[in-house]
């Protein structure tokens, strides 16, 4: 539609005779006339000052749809777009541009309503004195779309080329032209603005930024290619203007003529730095431990397997060294696991310091465990030396965010080929040295494999193994050691201890396995098969009419790996059994260990009843005065204070000083372990009512028991207080026989 100012111009003129009744146009030649009307481009006049169509010839009306009648009827704006700029149109219109030749492009509307894009040609004519247009048109719809789906593809392309860091080139080899895309100056770090990097056949597009150890590989690649006619790809590094390394992958190919000589080449450069510093990154953390940069268990193993063989060749000699500490967990448990880490670290730096850069490894197995490998420290003696000198380094304090802290090491040492020559009997030797360390050389440096120690480590396994067939086979019991006072000479308690009925080795206490058990997680199970064992059996004490509480001992892995609180809770759901008739026994060790959660454990059993034992102390490292704020009820004096008494006055001290202060703190005291009449007439003096031992009672099968505590519900005499001119109470009738036999 025609715009304001061009409609009412139209109007004014509608009256404007036609070009064809014009004199002027009538006096055209007659060629003109009819390269005017039989011309195949679009062509038509109009009237500067109306903008009317003055005439149009046979291939406008063909192209447009609008019958000769129509055009003449309608003014130029009645075919252009109302949304484009008619400032071209009015400056054609200017009445002062006479003969001005305009070129440009617009856009018109077809008849049909279909829209095309035109190059328009105007020059300016005077038909019978009035100026006018003549104007020529070329239809370039078609073009357009192809050039802008070009500029398109071009500009998808060169994002591509962004987003997947990828650089096309072109080199004409008769010329030596080269072209760069965008992305070529970006991996490179050149400026677009500047010359192209000059390049030659020999060595590629990127020669003088190709990394210097690479350029000789570089140049055999596109030799190679240029004698095959083949692809080539190849991965390399380049130095960036700015002096940055990154790698690349380039591939290429050159084109020959007939005659078969190369005449170009054309290429990508792929940045591929990213993708490979994540390559190098997953390879070495799959060599090194992440926390100390060490190399890890993968990393040794591999080692290993390269430095041992089979034939244990009498010249090559090396050294194993397992490393394992202890005090770890109390720094974890009371500075927190960062210092933790921080230790670990500090101990595997020292590690490498003692280390010398050629041969061997320094590494970290897992957890706390480290390993060194040397192969150059020659005889024992040497790899003696060594370890002592490892020893003393990692013993040495470490300061540690403001802490003076200490780590005890133990190491293990294998010796190849004189214990093993495979790596893995190697590294079982060298394990099994260091729990010999960690059991018998404490701070005095480390432990040589022994054949012997392989024999020990086989029964242990076999104990470990059957240990877990005999928890599947019920081959384990409990028997019951009553606890006596002294006051009424009745039990009071009883101790519920493990024994294990092996199918081949007979009857077993726990000294034969409960360690085994432990430190292979098996105590766990064999724990919680106690403790609903022992509750079950105080239920059924007390349905026969004789109610006691049961002790049952609770071990360091059973807090560890369970909510201890949880199950008490559990059992004594299921069996019925009364909270205030169960008493667990813990170690002050376990208690103190990780204070917070202990207490929190501790309390938790409290609310429901259960009460608190603290067994064997004083062979800890906590005093009274620790335990004080743990919920704790009863102290159990460790027999190995009782052994002693009447012998040895320090001994008989030590008992007197724990009895005291126990009673000064409301807490209940039991003597374990008393043997003898001296040791009772002793414990009594001093104050301590409740005892354990073999003197009143060896530990009883439940039947036993069971028939005890019927024979102490029937007895309504009481026997007379120990002195020195009583005798020991007889084992008849409530008591079992006295024994010098451990009471455990």
């Amino acid at each position: 539609m025609a715009t304001d100012a061009t409609a009412t111009a139209a109007k004014e003129g509608a009256d404007a005779p036609r070009v064809t009744d014009e004199p002027g146009w009538r006096e055209s030649s007659w060629s003109y006339r009819e390269f005017f009307r039989k011309n195949p481009y679009p062509m038509w006049l109009w009237d500067v000052e109306t903008f009317r169509f003055l005439d149009v010839n046979d291939a406008a009306i063909a192209h447009y749809g609008y019958s000769r009648d129509e055009f003449l009827a309608m003014a130029v704006p009645d075919i252009r777009l109302p949304e484009d700029d008619d400032q071209t149109l009015k400056d054609s219109a200017d009445k002062e541009n006479l003969g001005l030749a305009y070129w440009g492009a617009h856009r018109h509307r077809k008849r049909d309503g279909s829209i095309i894009e035109v190059e328009v040609t105007t020059n300016r004519v005077e038909v019978g004195g009035r100026p006018a247009n003549f104007v020529m048109l070329n239809d370039v719809t078609e073009r357009a779309k192809a050039l802008r789906a070009r500029d398109e593809t071009q500009s998808m392309l060169a994002a591509v080329q962004r987003v997947g860091h990828i650089g096309i080139w072109y080199r004409n080899l008769m010329t030596g032209e080269v072209l760069w895309t965008e992305e070529m100056h970006r991996i490179l770090g050149g400026s677009p603005e500047e010359p192209d990097a000059p390049v030659d056949v020999a060595s590629g597009p990127s020669s003088r930024y190709t990394y210097a150890e690479d350029i000789e590989l570089v140049k055999l690649t596109l030799e190679e290619a240029r004698r095959s006619g083949k692809p080539y790809g190849i991965r390399h590094r380049v130095v960036r203007a700015d002096g940055e390394v990154r790698w690349v992958h380039a591939r290429g190919w050159y084109e020959h003529d007939e005659r078969g000589t190369p005449i170009r080449m054309i290429g990508t450069l792929h940045d591929i730095t990213e993708p490979v510093r994540a390559e190098e990154r997953l390879a070495y953390l799959a060599q090194h431990d992440h926390l100390t940069g060490l190399a890890n268990r993968t990393a040794i193993e591999t080692y290993l397997q390269s430095s041992v063989t089979p034939e244990g060749a009498s010249d090559s000699r090396l050294a194993l060294f397992f490393i394992d500490f202890e005090g770890l967990k109390a720094v974890n448990y009371t500075l927190g696991h960062a210092f933790g880490d921080r230790l670990l670290v500090e101990a595997g730096r020292r590690m490498t310091e003692q280390h010398p850069a050629r041969g061997g490894v320094v590494g970290r197995w897992g957890g706390d465990n480290f390993v060194i490998v040397r192969e150059d420290l020659g005889d024992r003696a040497g790899v003696s030396r060594f370890a002592k000198n490892l020893f003393a380094r990692l013993s040495a304090p470490y300061a540690i965010g403001g802490h003076q802290l200490r780590l005890v090491p133990s190491i293990g040492v294998a010796l190849y080929p004189a214990d093993a020559t495979t790596p893995e009997d190697l590294v079982a030797c060298a394990n099994t040295a260091l729990a010999h360390a960690k059991e018998i050389t404490r701070d005095k440096g480390a432990r040589f494999f022994a054949a012997e120690m392989r024999q020990e480590a086989a029964e242990r396994l076999a104990t470990e193994m059957d240990l877990s067939k005999g928890i599947l086979a019920g081959e384990f019991r409990l028997v019951y050691q009553p606890v006596i006072d002294l006051r009424t000479r009745r039990a009071v308690s009883a101790e519920a201890l493990i024994r294990w009925q092996h199918p081949q080795r007979g009857r077993l206490g726990p000294e034969s396995f409960l360690e085994i058990a432990e430190q292979s997680g098996l105590i766990v199970p064999i724990g919680a098969w106690v403790l609903r064992e022992a509750c079950a059996a105080a239920r059924r004490w007390s349905a026969l009419g004789t109610p006691l509480r049961v002790a049952v001992n609770v071990s360091a892995e059973q807090i560890n790996r369970e909510d201890i609180a949880e199950l008490v809770r559990t059992v004594l759901d299921d069996t019925k059994l009364d909270a205030s008739m169960l008493s667990v026994e813990l170690t002050e060790n376990i208690i103190v260990r990780d204070a917070e959660e202990g207490r929190t454990t501790l309390q938790r059993l409290r609310d429901m009843g259960v009460s608190i034992a603290v067994d064997d102390f004083g062979t800890g490292n906590n005093s009274l005065a620790q335990l004080k704020h743990f919920p704790i009820d009863t102290l159990k004096i460790d027999r190995s204070f009782v052994r002693d008494l009447g012998r040895d006055p320090f001994e008989s001290a030590i008992a007197q000083a724990i009895i005291a202060l126990a009673r000064g703190r409301n807490l209940t005291v039991i003597a374990e372990g008393a043997e003898s009449r001296e040791q009772v007439d002793i414990l009594e003096s001093l104050g301590c009512n409740l005892i354990q031992g073999f003197y009143f009672s060896k530990p009883l099968e439940p039947e036993e028991f069971e028939r005890f505590l019927r024979a102490q519900a029937q007895r309504t005499d009481s026997f007379p207080k120990f002195s020195p001119r009583n005798k020991p109470i007889s084992a008849r009738g409530a008591f079992s026989r006295p024994s010098t036999m451990s009471s455990r």
